[in-house]
């Protein structure tokens, strides 16, 4: 995790509003190695704030592919250790959302959306999509959210 931090260290970042509805009014929900996400007070969306610019993320996405793939190394990859940390994310964000759509942004291999497709209506979007992973007729789309 400390290499995935020192790269977005020097990353261009850019504030934004609730990616779901557009409100500027949110609070921090949780931080989680470094990176602050914040629940919407208008529609409790949670959503990484500041991000890495569009243009930034799409670059680095390019140079290092296995963060677009959703993992740091193919070193100690594991399709059963992803399950395990898609399952742990899961648990983290119950706590605060328990149900109702959910939309992975940069879904990687799909682990976390085939891990909350049982308790979420989910989809998947992702501006990198190496691979495109098997999700079991679950709607993803390779784009932007605009």
């Amino acid at each position: 995790m400390k290499d995935l931090l020192e790269i977005f260290e020097g990353t261009p970042k850019v504030r934004v509003p609730c990616l779901a509805c557009g409100s500027l009014e949110s609070e921090v929900a949780i931080v989680r190695h470094g990176f602050s996400f914040l629940r919407c007070k208008s529609c409790s969306s949670l959503f990484v704030n500041p991000l890495p610019t569009e243009s930034s993320l799409s670059e680095l996405y390019l140079r290092f592919p296995d963060f677009a793939a959703g993992r740091q190394t193919d070193l100690g990859h594991s399709p059963i250790d992803e399950t395990a940390e898609a399952k742990y994310r899961l648990k983290c964000l119950i706590k605060v959302a328990r149900l109702g759509r959910l939309l992975d942004v940069g879904f990687g291999t799909g682990a976390f959306l085939r891990v909350a497709r049982g308790r979420f209506d989910v989809v998947g979007l992702d501006i990198a999509v190496q691979h495109p992973p098997d999700l079991n007729g679950m709607a993803a789309f390779k784009g932007h959210l605009r």
